[in-house]
């Protein structure tokens, strides 16, 4: 009978170890993971403005009068002298 309870208990000790286990690491698997996500979310983001920067060509234009306006053209800055 000796024997019995102590496979019983070697058993249950298992499990709640396991529970304890798994408890912990799930949520800190889900938590690395939405980490990650976040940084790599922010590393995406920041790479775009890089190459919008790269990318961006800006025209000098020195005039006395008021320039025609176009909207979907490269940016350009105005100098009225």
């Amino acid at each position: 009978m000796k024997r019995t309870s102590a496979g019983l208990s070697a058993v249950v000790g298992t499990a709640i170890g396991l529970m304890i286990f798994f408890t912990v690491v799930i949520p800190m698997w889900i938590y690395m993971q939405n980490i990650q996500t976040l940084f790599m979310d922010e590393v995406s983001r920041r790479m775009r403005l890089e190459i919008e920067k790269v990318n961006e060509r800006l025209e000098l234009q020195v005039a006395l009068q008021p320039p025609e306006l176009h909207p979907f053209q490269r940016s350009r800055l105005f100098l009225y002298v």
